[in-house]
């Protein structure tokens, strides 16, 4: 009977028979690449990296396009191309409605000559039936219509015919170009809450450095006021306040009563920026 082969465990994993040091070399790795990957894996839950740094925020390449990018820039170009289209639209309001005036003044005319002959038709029925009643007429003929009444009728059908087509056009024209109008009063929005944006991250960071500047001088205050109060009782100095009121209401700085009034009208600053990409914050 053939000697059984103990059963070893590599990488996770059992096997009875002996393997190569290929073999074995192959499950350290696969084994080592699993560890990685659940160590990896654990490390992103708790916002870090494969080599347990924090990442970046989120929003980091955001921020940064948003502190060094021209806003002003597309702001302008939005602007100009808003009021482009808006005269364009201006343009062809005018247009539309030349269009429609002359519609208006086809119609009027193509309605006298409908007048025109509905009156002659009316005047020949009412002497064809004078004469029947009068019997100087034995046999009806019939009356050919006068063809230059019908050509001017033609005429004028076809030319309120034309005149509307052309009011249906530049209308449509028109509205088509004030679609487009209120997309660039979008454009116009966007640009101008990117340059909103920019001011808004701009002030947040000042209000960190300056946050940072005033943390570090009053953390040199505390230690200043720690030293020299540790020199004064050493060398038995006379017994005064170190730190004197103002200097400790800098320290430990009460939030205040109430909120301060912003410096900044932001509407006006708003408003200014939708017609003039150069606004500046007063």
């Amino acid at each position: 009977m053939a000697e059984a082969t103990p059963a070893r465990s590599i990488g996770g994993y059992s096997t009875s028979r002996a393997l190569s040091e290929d073999e074995l070399a192959e499950w350290n790795r696969q084994a080592e690449a699993r560890r990685a990957k659940i160590r990896e894996d654990s490390l992103r839950m708790i916002g870090r990296d494969a080599d347990g740094k924090p990442f970046p925020p989120v929003d980091a390449g955001e921020e940064e396009w948003l502190a060094s990018a021209d806003l002003r820039a597309p702001l302008r170009q939005a602007i100009a191309k808003r009021e482009q289209i808006a005269s364009r639209l201006a343009d062809q309001k005018a247009a539309a409605e030349r269009a429609r005036q002359h519609l208006d003044a086809a119609r009027s005319a193509l309605a006298i000559l409908e007048d025109a002959e509905t009156a002659g038709s009316r005047l020949a029925a009412d002497q064809l039936a004078a004469q029947l009643r009068s019997g100087t007429v034995e046999t009806v003929a019939s009356a050919d219509p006068d063809p230059t009444t019908s050509t001017r009728l033609d005429q004028g059908r076809r030319a309120a015919d034309v005149a509307q087509a052309a009011v249906d056009q530049l209308t449509g024209e028109a509205e088509a170009t004030a679609r487009a109008l209120q997309q660039a009063r979008g454009g116009v929005g966007a640009a101008v809450l990117d340059v909103l944006r920019g001011e808004i991250l701009a002030i947040g960071r000042q209000v960190a450095a300056l946050d940072h500047q005033a943390a570090t001088l009053r953390a040199n205050l505390e230690r200043a006021g720690i030293v020299t109060a540790n020199l004064a009782v050493r060398n038995n100095w006379r017994a005064a306040r170190i730190i004197t009121s103002s200097t400790l209401a800098a320290m430990h700085p009460a939030p205040p009563a109430r909120p301060l009034a912003p410096m900044v009208d932001w509407q006006s600053f708003i408003g200014r920026l939708f017609n003039d990409a150069a606004a500046e914050l007063e």
